[in-house]
Protein backbone atom coordinates (compact mmCIF):
# COMPACT_ATOMS: atom_id res chain seq x y z
CA UNK A 1 0.00 0.00 0.00
CA UNK A 2 1.25 3.54 -0.77
CA UNK A 3 0.73 6.02 1.60
CA UNK A 4 0.32 9.43 2.43
CA UNK A 5 -1.60 11.58 5.18
CA UNK A 6 -5.24 11.77 6.20
CA UNK A 7 -8.45 12.54 4.29
CA UNK A 8 -11.05 14.58 2.58
CA UNK A 9 -12.40 18.01 1.45
CA UNK A 10 -14.80 20.16 -1.03
CA UNK A 11 -16.84 20.63 -3.88
CA UNK A 12 -18.10 22.13 -6.83
CA UNK A 13 -20.39 21.35 -9.61
CA UNK A 14 -19.06 20.24 -13.00
CA UNK A 15 -20.24 21.87 -16.38
CA UNK A 16 -19.30 22.07 -19.60
CA UNK A 17 -18.19 18.50 -19.99
CA UNK A 18 -18.79 16.27 -23.00
CA UNK A 19 -21.44 13.52 -22.97
CA UNK A 20 -22.67 14.06 -19.17
CA UNK A 21 -24.82 10.67 -19.42
CA UNK A 22 -22.04 8.86 -17.05
CA UNK A 23 -20.36 10.23 -14.07
CA UNK A 24 -17.62 9.37 -11.44
CA UNK A 25 -19.78 8.74 -8.26
CA UNK A 26 -17.74 7.15 -5.54
CA UNK A 27 -13.81 7.02 -5.41
CA UNK A 28 -11.83 4.62 -2.35
CA UNK A 29 -8.45 4.43 -3.30
CA UNK A 30 -6.50 4.31 0.49
CA UNK A 31 -9.22 2.38 2.80
CA UNK A 32 -7.70 1.28 6.34
CA UNK A 33 -4.69 -1.14 6.14
CA UNK A 34 -4.08 -2.76 2.96
CA UNK A 35 -5.66 -1.42 -0.36
CA UNK A 36 -5.55 -4.50 -2.25
CA UNK A 37 -9.21 -6.30 -2.62
CA UNK A 38 -10.89 -2.83 -1.63
CA UNK A 39 -9.98 -0.07 -4.23
CA UNK A 40 -13.31 0.56 -6.07
CA UNK A 41 -14.44 3.20 -8.66
CA UNK A 42 -18.14 3.76 -8.95
CA UNK A 43 -20.21 4.99 -12.40
CA UNK A 44 -23.27 6.41 -12.63
CA UNK A 45 -25.44 6.91 -15.66
CA UNK A 46 -28.62 6.07 -17.59
CA UNK A 47 -29.44 2.40 -16.55
CA UNK A 48 -28.27 -0.64 -18.64
CA UNK A 49 -26.25 1.79 -20.25
CA UNK A 50 -23.28 0.61 -22.47
CA UNK A 51 -19.95 2.25 -22.10
CA UNK A 52 -18.22 1.45 -24.75
CA UNK A 53 -14.95 3.27 -25.83
CA UNK A 54 -15.16 4.43 -22.28
CA UNK A 55 -11.86 4.36 -19.89
CA UNK A 56 -10.76 5.40 -16.33
CA UNK A 57 -7.23 6.96 -15.95
CA UNK A 58 -5.28 7.73 -12.83
CA UNK A 59 -3.20 10.27 -13.93
CA UNK A 60 0.27 11.26 -11.16
CA UNK A 61 0.57 14.82 -9.70
CA UNK A 62 3.17 14.17 -7.10
CA UNK A 63 6.75 15.82 -8.26
CA UNK A 64 8.76 14.72 -10.87
CA UNK A 65 6.50 12.08 -11.85
CA UNK A 66 3.74 14.51 -12.41
CA UNK A 67 1.70 14.20 -15.58
CA UNK A 68 2.04 10.55 -15.64
CA UNK A 69 -0.44 7.84 -16.03
CA UNK A 70 -0.65 5.36 -13.64
CA UNK A 71 -3.69 3.58 -14.15
CA UNK A 72 -5.98 2.67 -17.21
CA UNK A 73 -9.09 0.76 -16.54
CA UNK A 74 -11.30 -0.25 -20.02
CA UNK A 75 -14.62 0.37 -19.63
CA UNK A 76 -15.79 -1.49 -22.78
CA UNK A 77 -17.03 -4.98 -21.62
CA UNK A 78 -19.00 -3.26 -19.36
CA UNK A 79 -22.59 -1.69 -18.96
CA UNK A 80 -23.93 -0.09 -15.96
CA UNK A 81 -26.99 -1.85 -14.27
CA UNK A 82 -30.72 -1.93 -13.68
CA UNK A 83 -30.23 1.19 -11.62
CA UNK A 84 -27.43 3.07 -13.41
CA UNK A 85 -24.47 1.76 -11.29
CA UNK A 86 -21.13 -0.06 -12.31
CA UNK A 87 -18.83 -0.74 -9.59
CA UNK A 88 -15.15 -1.37 -10.73
CA UNK A 89 -13.01 -3.13 -8.00
CA UNK A 90 -9.77 -4.48 -7.90
CA UNK A 91 -11.01 -7.54 -6.84
CA UNK A 92 -13.29 -9.93 -5.81
CA UNK A 93 -12.22 -11.60 -2.52
CA UNK A 94 -13.85 -9.28 -0.30
CA UNK A 95 -17.25 -9.08 0.38
CA UNK A 96 -17.84 -4.95 0.69
CA UNK A 97 -20.58 -4.08 3.52
CA UNK A 98 -22.77 -2.74 2.90
CA UNK A 99 -23.17 -5.15 -0.25
CA UNK A 100 -23.62 -3.08 -3.85
CA UNK A 101 -27.06 -3.59 -4.60
CA UNK A 102 -28.34 -6.47 -6.85
CA UNK A 103 -29.03 -4.09 -9.60
CA UNK A 104 -25.82 -2.92 -9.78
CA UNK A 105 -23.35 -4.14 -12.41
CA UNK A 106 -20.22 -5.37 -10.03
CA UNK A 107 -16.95 -5.98 -12.24
CA UNK A 108 -13.51 -6.86 -11.64
CA UNK A 109 -10.20 -6.16 -13.30
CA UNK A 110 -7.00 -6.59 -11.08
CA UNK A 111 -4.47 -6.01 -13.65
CA UNK A 112 -5.49 -2.22 -14.21
CA UNK A 113 -5.93 -2.06 -10.51
CA UNK A 114 -2.23 -2.80 -10.66
CA UNK A 115 0.21 -1.31 -9.02
CA UNK A 116 -2.57 0.20 -6.42
CA UNK A 117 -3.81 3.51 -7.33
CA UNK A 118 -1.60 6.25 -6.02
CA UNK A 119 -2.85 7.92 -2.59
CA UNK A 120 -1.29 11.29 -2.92
CA UNK A 121 -2.05 13.62 -5.11
CA UNK A 122 -4.07 12.35 -7.98
CA UNK A 123 -6.26 12.99 -10.98
CA UNK A 124 -8.93 10.38 -11.66
CA UNK A 125 -10.58 10.97 -15.12
CA UNK A 126 -13.40 9.68 -17.16
CA UNK A 127 -13.83 9.57 -20.60
CA UNK A 128 -14.15 8.29 -24.02
CA UNK A 129 -11.88 7.79 -27.01
CA UNK A 130 -8.10 6.80 -27.60
CA UNK A 131 -7.12 6.00 -23.79
CA UNK A 132 -2.96 6.48 -23.34
CA UNK A 133 -1.08 3.62 -22.04
CA UNK A 134 0.32 3.34 -18.32
CA UNK A 135 3.61 5.35 -18.04
CA UNK A 136 2.51 7.94 -20.46
CA UNK A 137 4.05 11.39 -19.60
CA UNK A 138 1.37 14.39 -20.57
CA UNK A 139 3.23 16.74 -18.70
CA UNK A 140 6.50 16.22 -19.37
CA UNK A 141 8.15 19.52 -18.52
CA UNK A 142 5.97 19.20 -14.90
CA UNK A 143 4.70 22.70 -15.21
CA UNK A 144 1.11 21.57 -13.80
CA UNK A 145 -0.48 21.48 -17.39
CA UNK A 146 -0.82 18.91 -19.75
CA UNK A 147 1.27 19.47 -22.77
CA UNK A 148 -1.59 18.59 -25.23
CA UNK A 149 -4.25 17.17 -23.25
CA UNK A 150 -5.22 14.22 -23.46
CA UNK A 151 -4.62 13.64 -27.41
CA UNK A 152 -7.47 11.71 -28.90
CA UNK A 153 -9.46 11.37 -25.45
CA UNK A 154 -12.61 13.24 -24.71
CA UNK A 155 -13.06 13.76 -20.67
CA UNK A 156 -16.76 13.04 -19.46
CA UNK A 157 -16.10 13.65 -16.04
CA UNK A 158 -12.73 14.33 -13.71
CA UNK A 159 -11.66 15.10 -9.85
CA UNK A 160 -8.53 15.92 -8.26
CA UNK A 161 -7.33 15.86 -4.70
CA UNK A 162 -3.49 16.64 -3.35
CA UNK A 163 -1.34 15.96 -0.28
CA UNK A 164 -0.48 19.29 -0.45
CA UNK A 165 3.20 18.29 -2.18
CA UNK A 166 4.76 21.80 -3.47
CA UNK A 167 5.86 20.54 -6.50
CA UNK A 168 2.19 18.42 -7.14
CA UNK A 169 -0.33 18.97 -9.26
CA UNK A 170 -4.33 18.24 -9.85
CA UNK A 171 -5.24 18.24 -13.75
CA UNK A 172 -8.90 17.93 -13.25
CA UNK A 173 -9.71 21.79 -13.72
CA UNK A 174 -7.93 22.25 -16.44
CA UNK A 175 -10.29 19.13 -17.90
CA UNK A 176 -13.42 20.74 -16.84
CA UNK A 177 -13.54 19.08 -13.48
CA UNK A 178 -12.66 19.72 -10.07
CA UNK A 179 -9.57 19.98 -7.98
CA UNK A 180 -10.21 19.84 -4.69
CA UNK A 181 -8.03 23.10 -2.84
CA UNK A 182 -5.68 21.96 -0.42
CA UNK A 183 -6.25 21.55 3.05
CA UNK A 184 -3.00 20.99 4.29
CA UNK A 185 -4.50 18.42 7.10
CA UNK A 186 -4.73 15.64 5.30
CA UNK A 187 -4.99 13.80 1.92
CA UNK A 188 -8.62 12.43 0.89
CA UNK A 189 -9.21 7.84 1.06
CA UNK A 190 -12.60 8.26 -0.67
CA UNK A 191 -14.31 10.83 -2.86
CA UNK A 192 -18.03 10.73 -2.76
CA UNK A 193 -20.62 12.57 -5.15
CA UNK A 194 -23.43 14.35 -4.43
CA UNK A 195 -26.32 14.64 -6.75
CA UNK A 196 -29.25 17.10 -7.28
CA UNK A 197 -32.30 16.70 -6.56
CA UNK A 198 -32.91 15.69 -10.60
CA UNK A 199 -30.48 13.15 -10.03
CA UNK A 200 -27.55 15.27 -11.64
CA UNK A 201 -23.86 15.31 -10.74
CA UNK A 202 -23.27 17.89 -8.27
CA UNK A 203 -20.75 18.53 -6.19
CA UNK A 204 -18.03 16.68 -4.39
CA UNK A 205 -17.45 15.67 -1.08
CA UNK A 206 -14.32 13.66 0.26
CA UNK A 207 -13.39 11.92 3.43
CA UNK A 208 -11.14 9.93 5.42
CA UNK A 209 -12.60 6.81 5.99
CA UNK A 210 -12.53 4.28 9.17
CA UNK A 211 -13.62 0.64 9.74
CA UNK A 212 -13.32 -1.36 12.95
CA UNK A 213 -11.16 -4.47 14.43
CA UNK A 214 -14.07 -6.54 14.08
CA UNK A 215 -15.52 -5.15 10.80
CA UNK A 216 -12.92 -4.55 8.43
CA UNK A 217 -14.63 -5.22 5.38
CA UNK A 218 -16.91 -2.14 6.25
CA UNK A 219 -19.33 0.00 6.50
CA UNK A 220 -16.35 2.77 5.42
CA UNK A 221 -17.37 5.83 7.72
CA UNK A 222 -16.56 9.19 6.92
CA UNK A 223 -14.25 10.28 9.80
CA UNK A 224 -16.05 12.27 11.64
CA UNK A 225 -13.71 12.02 14.88
CA UNK A 226 -10.84 13.01 13.63
CA UNK A 227 -12.22 15.75 11.60
CA UNK A 228 -11.12 14.21 8.45
CA UNK A 229 -14.07 15.52 6.29
CA UNK A 230 -15.57 18.07 3.77
CA UNK A 231 -17.66 19.62 1.07
CA UNK A 232 -20.34 19.38 3.28
CA UNK A 233 -20.57 16.08 5.10
CA UNK A 234 -21.62 16.36 8.09
CA UNK A 235 -21.88 14.07 11.49
CA UNK A 236 -25.87 13.21 12.13
CA UNK A 237 -27.00 15.10 8.79
CA UNK A 238 -27.14 13.00 5.34
CA UNK A 239 -24.64 10.42 4.19
CA UNK A 240 -22.27 8.96 7.21
CA UNK A 241 -20.37 6.34 5.13
CA UNK A 242 -19.49 4.87 1.49
CA UNK A 243 -21.98 2.91 -0.25
CA UNK A 244 -20.71 1.12 -2.77
CA UNK A 245 -22.56 -0.40 -5.26
CA UNK A 246 -25.67 1.96 -3.86
CA UNK A 247 -27.03 4.83 -4.66
CA UNK A 248 -25.36 7.86 -2.81
CA UNK A 249 -27.41 10.06 -0.33
CA UNK A 250 -28.35 13.91 -0.58
CA UNK A 251 -27.25 16.84 1.02
CA UNK A 252 -28.45 20.12 -0.18
CA UNK A 253 -25.49 22.48 1.23
CA UNK A 254 -22.28 21.82 -0.25
CA UNK A 255 -18.60 23.45 -0.06
CA UNK A 256 -15.84 23.60 -1.55
CA UNK A 257 -12.63 24.81 1.38
CA UNK A 258 -12.29 22.49 4.32
CA UNK A 259 -10.05 24.87 6.56
CA UNK A 260 -8.93 28.99 5.73
CA UNK A 261 -5.69 30.30 7.30
CA UNK A 262 -5.46 32.60 9.56
CA UNK A 263 -2.30 34.23 8.46
CA UNK A 264 -3.85 34.93 4.93
CA UNK A 265 -7.42 34.56 5.03
CA UNK A 266 -9.47 33.02 2.38
CA UNK A 267 -12.99 32.28 1.15
CA UNK A 268 -15.32 29.54 1.47
CA UNK A 269 -17.73 28.80 -1.80
CA UNK A 270 -21.07 27.47 -0.45
CA UNK A 271 -23.43 25.50 -2.77
CA UNK A 272 -27.15 25.40 -2.28
CA UNK A 273 -29.28 23.44 -3.92
CA UNK A 274 -33.15 23.21 -2.75
CA UNK A 275 -34.60 21.91 -5.79
CA UNK A 276 -36.91 23.39 -8.40
CA UNK A 277 -39.47 22.82 -6.03
CA UNK A 278 -38.43 25.89 -4.02
CA UNK A 279 -37.64 27.77 -7.36
CA UNK A 280 -38.02 31.68 -6.92
CA UNK A 281 -38.03 30.84 -3.36
CA UNK A 282 -35.35 32.68 -0.64
CA UNK A 283 -33.19 31.21 1.40
CA UNK A 284 -31.38 32.41 4.82
CA UNK A 285 -27.66 31.16 5.83
CA UNK A 286 -27.40 31.17 9.28
CA UNK A 287 -24.43 30.19 10.71
CA UNK A 288 -23.39 29.63 14.02
CA UNK A 289 -19.06 28.93 16.33
CA UNK A 290 -20.52 26.73 19.02
CA UNK A 291 -21.74 23.64 16.80
CA UNK A 292 -24.71 22.20 15.16
CA UNK A 293 -26.47 20.25 18.36
CA UNK A 294 -29.37 20.22 19.53
CA UNK A 295 -29.75 23.71 17.02
CA UNK A 296 -32.40 26.17 16.72
CA UNK A 297 -36.35 25.18 16.97
CA UNK A 298 -37.57 26.98 14.29
CA UNK A 299 -41.95 25.26 14.64
CA UNK A 300 -41.50 21.98 13.03
CA UNK A 301 -37.86 22.45 12.30
CA UNK A 302 -34.65 22.65 13.30
CA UNK A 303 -31.67 24.36 12.03
CA UNK A 304 -28.95 22.17 13.00
CA UNK A 305 -26.70 25.60 14.12
CA UNK A 306 -26.62 26.90 17.87
CA UNK A 307 -27.89 29.93 18.46
CA UNK A 308 -24.47 32.37 19.92
CA UNK A 309 -23.40 36.13 19.12
CA UNK A 310 -22.51 34.92 15.43
CA UNK A 311 -25.88 34.25 14.67
CA UNK A 312 -26.51 36.96 15.75
CA UNK A 313 -23.99 39.00 13.70
CA UNK A 314 -25.67 37.06 10.81
CA UNK A 315 -29.13 38.08 11.19
CA UNK A 316 -28.44 42.04 12.10
CA UNK A 317 -25.78 42.24 9.57
CA UNK A 318 -26.88 40.39 6.27
CA UNK A 319 -24.63 39.55 3.31
CA UNK A 320 -21.66 40.75 5.08
CA UNK A 321 -19.34 38.19 5.71
CA UNK A 322 -21.84 36.21 4.10
CA UNK A 323 -23.01 36.99 0.35
CA UNK A 324 -25.62 36.56 -0.29
CA UNK A 325 -27.27 35.13 3.50
CA UNK A 326 -30.37 36.06 2.25
CA UNK A 327 -31.19 35.29 -1.26
CA UNK A 328 -33.40 34.67 -4.00
CA UNK A 329 -33.17 30.77 -5.02
CA UNK A 330 -32.86 30.42 -8.74
CA UNK A 331 -35.50 28.64 -11.36
CA UNK A 332 -33.33 25.51 -10.16
CA UNK A 333 -33.77 26.38 -6.60
CA UNK A 334 -30.23 27.45 -6.38
CA UNK A 335 -28.06 29.72 -5.06
CA UNK A 336 -24.23 30.23 -3.88
CA UNK A 337 -23.20 32.15 -1.44
CA UNK A 338 -19.29 32.94 -0.19
CA UNK A 339 -18.12 33.39 3.54
CA UNK A 340 -15.12 35.38 3.27
CA UNK A 341 -12.71 36.04 6.14
CA UNK A 342 -9.82 38.32 6.45
CA UNK A 343 -6.28 37.50 8.06
CA UNK A 344 -6.87 37.30 11.74
CA UNK A 345 -4.93 36.74 14.88
CA UNK A 346 -3.25 33.18 15.77
CA UNK A 347 -5.63 32.83 18.58
CA UNK A 348 -8.58 31.95 16.33
CA UNK A 349 -6.79 28.75 15.18
CA UNK A 350 -8.81 25.57 16.01
CA UNK A 351 -12.39 27.88 15.74
CA UNK A 352 -15.24 26.13 13.51
CA UNK A 353 -17.94 27.87 11.48
CA UNK A 354 -20.88 25.93 10.84
CA UNK A 355 -23.52 27.46 8.24
CA UNK A 356 -26.97 25.87 7.36
CA UNK A 357 -30.10 27.74 4.94
CA UNK A 358 -33.46 28.16 5.85
CA UNK A 359 -35.56 27.54 2.50
CA UNK A 360 -38.63 29.76 2.77
CA UNK A 361 -41.11 30.06 -0.29
CA UNK A 362 -41.73 33.24 -2.65
CA UNK A 363 -43.89 35.19 -0.20
CA UNK A 364 -40.67 35.31 2.43
CA UNK A 365 -43.45 33.83 5.18
CA UNK A 366 -43.42 30.09 5.25
CA UNK A 367 -40.51 28.22 6.15
CA UNK A 368 -40.21 24.93 3.93
CA UNK A 369 -37.40 23.40 4.64
CA UNK A 370 -33.56 23.37 6.14
CA UNK A 371 -30.28 21.66 4.88
CA UNK A 372 -27.61 20.47 6.59
CA UNK A 373 -24.69 22.09 8.28
CA UNK A 374 -21.68 22.86 6.63
CA UNK A 375 -18.15 23.56 8.59
CA UNK A 376 -15.29 25.63 8.34
CA UNK A 377 -12.11 25.09 9.81
CA UNK A 378 -9.73 27.95 11.23
CA UNK A 379 -5.69 26.62 10.48
CA UNK A 380 -2.81 28.07 11.44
Amino acid sequence: MRTTLQSLLAVTALTGLAHAQFSLSEILINPPGGDDGYEAIEIRGAANAALTGYYILAIEGDGANAGTVDTVINLGAHSTGSNGLLLMRDSSTIVLKPAPAAATTVAVDSAAFTPDIENGTITIVLGFGTAPTVSVDLDANNDGVLDNGIPGFTTVDAVAWTDGGASDFMYAGALGGFDQPNTHAFTPDAAYRIYDANGKAWCWTFADVLTSATAPDGPFTFDFVGFDFAGGLAEGFGPQQLDLGNMNGRLQFCTDYYGISTANGGTQTMLLDAGSINANGFALVVGSLTGTKPGIALGSLTIPVNFDPYTSLLLNAPNTLVNPSVGLLDAQGRMTSKFALPPASPATIGMTFNHAAVILDSTFSTFKAVTNPTTLFIQA
